[in-house]
């Protein structure tokens, strides 16, 4: 689902997310869940900054990174990273 998820918003299909397309998905993701912008606006925060910690010039978030993004959020908030799944139609 996930995989999908990222699949969706990688228009030019280069298994990589840029700053662009994330931001697209995050801001389709504020559209689906309107009711914890603040929380997406804290995630959406840190992977930017891990993005721009990036030793290449190009940040980009592989799909890769981005499931262990949702890895570490399930990990370290399983009921909100279900909360987000259940709303997202997982």
């Amino acid at each position: 689902y996930l995989t999908r998820l990222f699949h969706r918003y990688d228009s030019d299909k280069d298994s990589c997310l840029t700053l662009t397309e994330l931001n697209q998905l995050f801001d389709s993701l504020i559209d689906i869940i309107p009711s914890m912008p603040s929380n997406l606006s804290n995630i959406k925060h840190c992977v930017y900054l891990r993005l721009s910690l990036s030793p290449t010039k190009v940040p980009l978030l592989t799909l890769s990174g981005f499931l262990a993004q949702w890895f570490f959020l399930a990990h370290s908030q399983p009921a909100l990273t279900f909360s987000y799944l259940f709303q997202l139609g997982y």
